[in-house]
């Protein structure tokens, strides 16, 4: 559910289908679904985390999250346990819970190979970022696979601001 409803209010493909859709059905207002109302640009942030077996690998929860949440089961309720964590560093603007979903990407690659010393929640990522603009940037390229290009005035990555989060980490190279 999660899924279908985050795709139909912020995908550029799904949107105008769910929308057209509505319409069909003779559903009334059916303008506030579209992507340009500024009502559904903030509701990312009521959408939860997937229910995404990634979350729950062992390296993955135990260290990111269980310094901060205690919960002992072995396989965690996500969505909660990441809404919680939102709620408690102060609802922040630019984050919101779903956008976690990146983990099925992310823990094969740096998770289970211990990549902890070049990852931005383990030992940091000092000796990926190359802070070259217009370049593919290297941390989400390494971290996940994801092609971004280096844009300096608008870069979260450079102050590597979350090293260390990640309890479980090994630093050495």
């Amino acid at each position: 559910m999660w899924c279908s409803l985050r795709d139909y209010l912020k995908s550029h493909e799904f949107n105008p289908l769910f929308v057209e859709a509505l319409e069909e059905t003779g559903a009334s207002d059916t303008h506030r679904w579209k992507r340009s109302n500024p009502a559904i640009k903030a509701a990312p942030h009521a959408l939860e985390l997937l229910g995404d077996i990634w979350n729950n690998a062992e390296i993955f929860r135990q260290g990111l999250f269980s310094p901060y949440v205690t919960n002992d089961k072995k396989t965690w309720d996500m969505p909660r346990t990441i809404r919680k964590i939102y709620e408690m560093f102060g609802k922040p603007s630019n984050f919101y819970p779903e956008q976690l979903d990146v983990s099925f990407d992310f823990v094969p690659r740096m998770c289970e190979k211990t990549m902890c010393s070049v990852c931005l929640l383990g030992g940091g990522i000092k000796g990926v970022c190359h802070q070259k603009e217009k370049l593919l940037c290297p941390v989400p390229l390494y971290s996940c696979g994801y092609k971004h290009r280096c844009n300096m005035e608008t870069c979260r990555f450079k102050d590597d601001l979350i090293n260390g989060f990640c309890k479980s980490s090994i630093f050495t190279l």
